[in-house]
């Protein structure tokens, strides 16, 4: 048997009353949360602001193309104004909008397996 976190509450005359607590773990309240398989490497998402953590992760990786494009040594950059071009440039990675805006196209289970296609045929 295990400990269970539970509520004590001391009434008027001294009589002790225990309840039991809420479970705060909301795991798998979402979506059901996929089988274990071994050898996998793939992170279930468990919650909205799961989602929206690796949306803005992936959004705010650097990307080599861009920062290509812009070229410093124009006379349109100079050391005052090189600090907006380069923010004007990462304005959509702004989260104003809120969570409806980065959840727009997430209709489905996004646990789901996904067809993947892979190169093992071509060797």
């Amino acid at each position: 048997m295990a400990l269970e976190r539970v509520e004590v509450v001391v009434g008027a005359g001294g009589a002790e009353f225990f309840g039991v607590r809420k479970n705060y773990t909301l795991r798998g309240t979402r979506f059901s949360l996929p089988k274990p398989k071994g050898g996998r490497a793939k992170n279930p998402i468990l919650c909205e602001d799961e989602l929206l953590a690796r949306i803005k992760q992936r959004n705010q990786r650097p990307g080599r193309a861009v920062d290509a494009a812009l070229n410093s040594f124009t006379p349109e950059f100079g050391s005052d104004t090189w600090h907006k071009a380069h923010a004007a440039s990462q304005a959509a990675l702004v989260t104003d909008k809120g969570a409806a805006y980065l959840l727009k196209g997430w209709k489905n289970n996004p646990n789901e397996r996904k067809n993947v296609a892979s190169n093992r045929r071509r060797k």
